[in-house]
């Protein structure tokens, strides 16, 4: 899903209609993407032989990631500008939240809180965004399937054991990865198939 995306994101105007009225609104999805494609190597990394050391490389590019849909939101909903202004300090946010929780870690306080603020509290504003300001595109109800989506993966991700017993065939940590892949492909499509309702560029 990753690599779809940006590949996506990043293909000339000419051979597409855009799904931006903007170039400002671009790179926080190129970002999420990216961030997508490196998780699948990070959690790959981790899940091989998991320890702390390794949920560094899992969690940074799904900080990324968080932080990125947040600055494209903005842009959509509040200010074309804010998506390119935010993009930074936001993913600056989120990478260093992981950081954080390494170094406590280390110290052997082990505190996620910021981490926490950053992948849920981005998706809640995120929620609050799409519900109370209007999107400058067609599709903008999808997001609400991209967050729909994510909490069933993070239910999976929480009944992980009872999800393996009713079968002993899958756990509820395997499906938590496919439903978060689908949950990316949902923020592809909403791309895809969205259109403009500005007239005019900016």
């Amino acid at each position: 899903m990753g690599i779809w995306g940006i590949l996506f994101v990043a293909r000339p105007e000419k051979a597409r209609p855009s799904p931006f009225l903007s170039n400002k609104e671009r790179w926080p999805y190129f970002i999420f993407f990216l961030g997508v494609t490196l998780t699948a190597a990070g959690s790959s990394y981790y899940h091989w032989a998991p320890d702390n050391p390794r949920l560094v490389w899992d969690r940074l590019p799904m900080a990324m990631g968080f932080m990125a849909l947040l600055a494209a939101v903005f842009g959509e909903r509040a200010n074309p500008a804010l998506a390119s202004r935010t993009l930074v300090p936001f993913v600056t946010a989120g990478i260093g939240s992981v950081l954080y929780w390494r170094w406590t870690d280390l110290a052997g306080r082990d505190d996620l809180r910021l981490y926490g603020v950053v992948q849920f509290g981005s998706l809640a504003i995120v929620l609050w965004l799409c519900a109370t300001l209007p999107s400058r595109y067609t599709r903008g109800n999808d997001m609400f399937g991209v967050m729909g989506l994510y909490a069933l993966a993070k239910a999976f991700e929480a009944l992980d054991g009872r999800v393996f017993a009713l079968g002993g065939v899958v756990s509820g940590h395997t499906l938590k990865h496919l439903v978060a892949a689908v949950a990316c492909f949902w923020v592809l499509r909403m791309l895809i198939k969205r259109e403009p309702i500005a007239p005019t560029a900016v």
